[in-house]
This record gives structure tokens, sequence and C-alpha cells, in this order.
């Protein structure tokens, strides 16, 4: 386990992470589907017939009940979490792997996972999709923490769970790989790609083990009918990137109100969800029915325009205020119902034959993703896998790229994950030298050559000590652990050993004095000519990153590396220098 452990420290010890990458798969799809059953088992057991999505058939007021129940349990299970311990969300995962090396609490994930659920089954306007990502990037950092494997495979292992969580939940393995490498880790590394990839096969399998091999949602067979269209299906996207910028105003202006005490939030968000849902109850839960029956054209015009327009403003609020649940099903959602408005209006204004509404459906769906989450390669890798139609890649990176950059450029909307998260703590913009360093475990370039002896030694227990070809000497000295070269020890004996040799041997060239009375038995390997070097303890599941941040904070340039076998009982395994370091980064990598 040991020598598995150490093999991890390696950018691209990649049989390990393959290895990880499928026991991430599991373990996250296991989750998932238990996290599905908790929602779609009791909503199948009292919706109107057994549809777990069937708000809308219920009464008014039962709907209301609902959703004030919901908003009740939540703000209470919020008071028995501490601020600390209820942050949940996508945004969370981002902000654990970049700034926390990609550990996940287990409290943080326990509530996620109940008051996610609690959420959908109340009706609240929030997707599942962001929660599943928090469950699957937790429950794979904690297999990680579980085994103490080093800190730069624990980033692996979050990017893993991602990977499977967003497999497992549309049932698109290839989308939840780029998800997670373009929203969550932000980087495209060929060490990355083979477990993630290996994670979100095995989580897109246990969903379709459990729920067939149809998407989450059903695509009808659509195509572009002509080219013609291209300039309307610009003008879509140009659309859509208006409604997302709208959307991540509404939601940051929401989150401004964080200083106000949670349970008013909730009460706030719970209300405005019921006042809504008398206008328009499609806006509760998840929304995929509605989304299908966008899909296949059969809602009206009117009814899309106010379903749109109380979808996209309740959602940006009510998660923007604090409610416990995922943005993306939502996103998805509103750009499905803006697209197909747009759907509506190219039939009206065409005069020739036009593509169905289902066409710009699909790609309102795309482009409110791409454009929200600032994720235009995982919204194609979507449509695409969604579809199994290369002929809409065309009309989808058209569109998805317009919305993108009417929402970037023109808006000057960041992601909604960075605005949440704040410029202060995080910015996308990651440092490339810290990006390089988070991927490489200490005991990758730590040395395990060295020997530890006392402070006085004598000179035949130096010999014997050489003898071993340490690269490294290390020696108590009162509280500190002093480093010291064993080519310098080397170095000292053989200078002795030299004047010993003239003593014994003189010559009349040499007419020098040599005070033979004073020669050392015992050597002082503080007084020795050569370097000391003090040093500082750094734990061996340490990325290359952390270690470069600890040699700053203290002021040293060789660190001992540590491994916590058990508690108090923490033996050196190596030692790592500044200069290690640097001519690694210095190295075209």
């Amino acid at each position: 386990m040991r020598k598995f452990v150490f093999g991890l420290g390696r950018v691209d010890a990649l049989p390990q992470l393959v290895v990880l990458g499928l026991l991430a798969g599991l373990v996250t799809g296991g989750v998932i589907e238990l996290f599905r059953f908790v929602i779609e088992q009791p909503a199948a057991l009292w919706m109107p017939d057994g549809l777990v999505e069937n708000f809308e058939d219920f009464d008014q007021t039962t709907r209301i009940i609902f959703i004030l129940t919901g908003t009740l349990l939540i703000g209470l299970l919020f008071t028995y979490f501490h601020d600390d311990k209820r942050k949940a969300g996508v945004t969370y995962v981002i902000e654990r792997l970049h700034n926390h090396q990609g550990y996940m609490p287990l409290q943080n994930g326990i509530f996620q996972f109940v008051g996610a659920a609690i959420a959908i089954i109340s009706g609240q306007s929030v997707g599942r999709e962001g929660p599943a990502v928090h469950l699957g990037a937790t429950s794979s950092s904690l297999i990680g923490q579980w085994l103490k494997l080093p800190n730069n495979s624990l980033r692996t292992l979050v990017g893993c769970g991602t990977a499977a969580a967003i497999a497992a939940s549309f049932n698109t393995p290839l989308a939840g790989v780029i998800f997670a490498m373009e929203v969550v880790m932000m980087e495209y590394t060929l060490a990355g790609f083979a477990p993630i990839i290996i994670a979100s096969v095995t989580g897109a399998v246990i969903a379709q083990i459990s729920h067939g091999q149809e998407p989450a949602f059903q695509i009808p067979e659509i195509a572009m009918r002509s080219l013609w269209e291209l300039p309307f299906v610009a003008f879509e996207g140009f659309v859509i990137g208006c409604a997302a910028a709208a959307f991540i105003y509404i939601y940051r202006f929401c989150t401004t109100f964080n200083h106000v005490h949670i349970f008013k939030r909730l009460t706030l968000a719970g209300l405005l969800t019921a006042l809504v849902s008398i206008v328009s109850p499609e806006i509760m839960g998840i929304g995929y029915d509605s989304l299908e029956q966008t899909l296949n054209g059969q809602i009206a015009i009117n009814t899309l325009i106010v379903f749109f327009i109380c979808k996209l403003l309740i959602s940006a609020a009510v998660i923007g205020l604090g409610m416990p649940g995922g943005l993306i099903g939502p996103t998805l959602l509103i750009g499905a119902l803006l697209g197909g408005i747009m759907g509506y209006l190219g039939q009206a204004i065409w005069s020739g034959p036009t593509s169905d509404i289902g066409l710009f459906t699909l790609l309102g769906m795309a482009a409110m993703m791409g454009a929200v989450l600032s994720a235009p390669l995982s919204a194609l890798i979507t449509v695409l896998e969604l579809t199994n139609a290369p002929g809409m890649m065309l009309p989808s990176m058209m569109t998805v790229m317009v919305a993108f950059l009417t929402c970037r450029i023109l808006f000057k909307q960041r992601t909604i994950f960075e605005s949440a998260i704040g410029s202060n703590e995080f910015s996308s913009q990651r440092d490339n030298l810290d990006t390089l360093l988070q991927r490489v475990g200490v005991t990758s370039l730590m040395s395990d050559s060295f020997q530890r002896c006392s402070r006085y030694i004598a000179e035949e227990q130096a010999t014997q000590l050489l003898s071993k070809q340490p690269q490294w000497i290390i020696l108590q000295s009162d509280e500190d652990q002093i480093v010291l070269r064993a080519a310098d020890l080397a170095h000292f004996l053989s200078e002795t050993v030299s004047v010993a040799d003239r003593t014994a041997h003189p010559t009349s060239d040499d007419d020098s004095t040599i005070d033979t009375d004073n020669m050392p038995n015992e050597i002082d390997l503080l007084s020795i000519p050569g370097v000391r070097y003090e040093t500082a303890a750094l734990d061996m599941r340490a990325s290359l990153s952390e270690a470069l941040t600890k040699l700053d904070q203290s002021g040293f340039d060789t660190l001992l590396v540590h491994h916590t076998s058990a508690p108090m009982i923490t033996p050196i395994v190596g030692i790592l220098t500044r200069n290690d370091i640097e001519n690694y980064y210095h190295v075209p990598h």
C-alpha cells in the first residue's frame, strides 16, 4: 500500500489513478442512485398518477403547502448545521478543490444530500445535478482521505466524482468528462483524462443498469433544414446570452443579502416560489417533464412566455437566497423555454419551411448552459450526446458561442460559480505555476536517502554512517532538527585523514606545523565546515504547491516529509528542498 501511495505522488501515476477512477465511479454511481431513489420514490407514491414531477395536477392550496413545508424543514436543517457545514453545490466543490486541495468534508455532503432532497421533493425551483456533483466529489474525496492518499490525487478524485455524477445524472459520459475538466478542475492534462474517463463511464454504466440506456429526457429526431436559418440561429444565441446575463445578475443580486439570517432568506425564497406557482405551477420541481413537452412543441407560445419569465426570475432568486439545490437543471429548462419561444418566432417570420421547434429548444438549452456556466465545450458535447446527431454541431456551435460571448463580453458577466466564490477568494485565471505544482505530490521529488544521528559522533561511527551512502544526515539539536549534507561530512573526514597522513609521513617540502593533540576523536556535526539547514515538517500527502507555501511561510529551504502512521507516530520518510521544487518547475513538462 505504501508503494501505491508513493507512486501517486508522481504526475504520471496512470496505473494507480486508473484504479482510483474506477473506484470513484463505482462509489459515486451508487451515491447518485441512492440520491435519485430518495427523491423519486416518495414523489412516485403521493404525486398524481405516480408521475414524479406532476405538481401541476395538485390544487393550488396543496402546492403552497408543499413549498412552505419544505421551506420550513430546510430552515430547521440550516439551523442545525453550522455555517461552515452547510456550504454546498458546485461552487463549494470548486472552492475546496482549488483552495483546500480537494478535501471535501463529510458533514457538508450530508447537508447537501438531505437539503437538496427536501428542496426537490417539496417543489422548490432547483435542480438535482449541482447537488449530484457535490455528492460525487465528496464521495470520491472521502475515498482518498480514508486511504490517506497524497493531495494531488485527491484533486483527481474530485474530478472523477464530478464526471461520474454528471454522467450518472444525464447518461452522458463524455459530457461528464468535459464538465469536470472545464468547469471544476479548469485544466486539461493527459494524466487527468484517463481516470476521469474511467470514472465517468463507470458512473454512466451504473445509471444505465438502474434506469436503462435512455438519457435524462427524451430528445426527438431533429435537424436544421437549411443553412439560411443560420442568421436566425445566431440571433437566438444573442437573445439567450442576454437571458443568461439576466440570470447571473439576479443571482448575484440575491447573494448580496447573505448578511441576513438564513432562516429569513429561506422564508422569503419559499414565499416567492409559492406566489409565483399560483401564476405558473410548472416552475415547481426540476421540470424535465416540461422540458420534454417543449422539445416536442406541446406547449403553447403564451404559456411558454409566462413559464420562461417566471422560471428565470424564481430560480435565480431562490438559489441566490441560499436554497440548497442545483442551477444546472434550471438553466437547461430556461434555455429550452426561450429556445421554444424563438422557434415559434422563427416560424412566424420565415416564409419558407423552417426547422421544428425542437431544434431551437435544444439550441437554447445548450446556449443557456454554456453562457451561465461559462462552459461552452461542455454544452456542445451535451448536445452531441443527447441527440446522437453530428449534424447538430454546426448550429449548436454558433448559438453557444454567440450566447457565451454576449454574456461574457457584451454584459461583462463572469461565470456564475466565479461570481459566487468572489474575486477575493478565487480567480478562474489560475496561476500556471501553482496549477502545475498542485498536480504533483512531494513523494515524487523528496529524497529518501538519509541517515539520522546525534550531534556528536565518533570518527568510526561517521565512517560507518557514510558507508551507507546517504545524501542527507538528520541530527537532533535541542528541539530542532538540523539537516546536513553527507558530502560535507565526507569532505571533513577526508581532510582529517589527509592531515593524519601528513603527520605520520612528513616530507622535506612540508614545513607546516601540525597540532596532533587537537585531532578530533569525536566530531561535532554542528561545527564542521558545511551548510546546516533548519527544517519544517510536512505531511507526505501534501502537493508541491503546499510544500512551496510551507517553505515561504517558515523561511527555511528544507522540509522533512513525515508519514502519519498512527496518532503521535510520524516517522520521517524523506527530505525535500526548495531547490528540488525550483528545478522541477524550471524543466519543461
